[in-house]
């Protein structure tokens, strides 16, 4: 079970669904005929399984230093000079990271992806509604620099926000992250078109509406 859906050794899961689990693994073993040996193969077998499960716990700790991902992203993003330039995230699955991991959330955004946003199970519930950034509202940007985050291979494929033709691009850079599965959270930077000389200075974008996401 924790190799296919969830490790219960991460301390947040580890209490109730991992006694849990225990419990009726135990009850289940109990209940065999003792006559015919099945306890000891039974035990044999999750004694196996706890030791596979350890394994590949150790070993997704030490990915985790050594692949920061998401993470890293963040911190490199924000050890740039900047002057609240929107961070525009290609779904969900990149957004709520990216909110978690930068001090300054107040610019981040997240491109209206279809498939994500219709989807209950990646997050849209949490998402308020200043957290998304409209595709008209990305291509008028102008004038600074605007940041583009989204993942590249592994299990999700490819997730990008497509650039307007007016951008010119930067630089970039790949983190990948902890589990060969998660892939690789590609950043890049982008210079915006310049405002016309007669534009009033307005924020790249406005702050979002209903308090700060969680």
């Amino acid at each position: 079970m924790s190799l296919a859906v969830r490790n219960l050794f991460f301390p947040r899961y580890l209490v109730l669904p991992h006694l849990a689990w225990l419990i009726l693994l135990g009850t289940a073993v109990a209940r065999l005929p003792p006559a015919q040996g099945f306890r000891p193969v039974a035990a044999a077998v999750l004694g196996a399984g706890s030791a596979a499960v350890l394994w590949v716990f150790l070993s997704s700790n030490t990915r985790f230093w050594s692949s920061p991902g998401m993470r890293a992203a963040a911190a490199w993003v924000e050890s740039q000079p900047r002057a609240d330039e929107p961070v525009v995230a290609s779904t969900t699955l990149v957004y709520f990271p990216l909110l978690y991991h930068m001090r300054d959330r107040g610019a981040c955004r997240m491109y209206p992806d279809a498939f994500t946003l219709k989807t209950h199970y990646f997050g849209t519930a949490a998402l308020l509604p200043g957290d998304v950034l409209a595709a008209e509202e990305l291509r008028a940007m102008q004038g600074g620099t605007a940041w583009l985050v989204g993942v590249g291979g592994g299990g999700w494929g490819r997730w990008e926000v497509p650039v307007p033709r007016e951008w010119r691009f930067l630089q970039g850079r790949r983190f990948r992250e902890a589990l060969p599965g998660q892939g690789e959270v590609v950043v890049e930077q982008y210079a915006l078109p310049a405002p016309p000389a007669d534009a009033n200075k307005e924020p790249l974008l406005p702050p979002i509406a209903g308090g700060e996401p969680s």
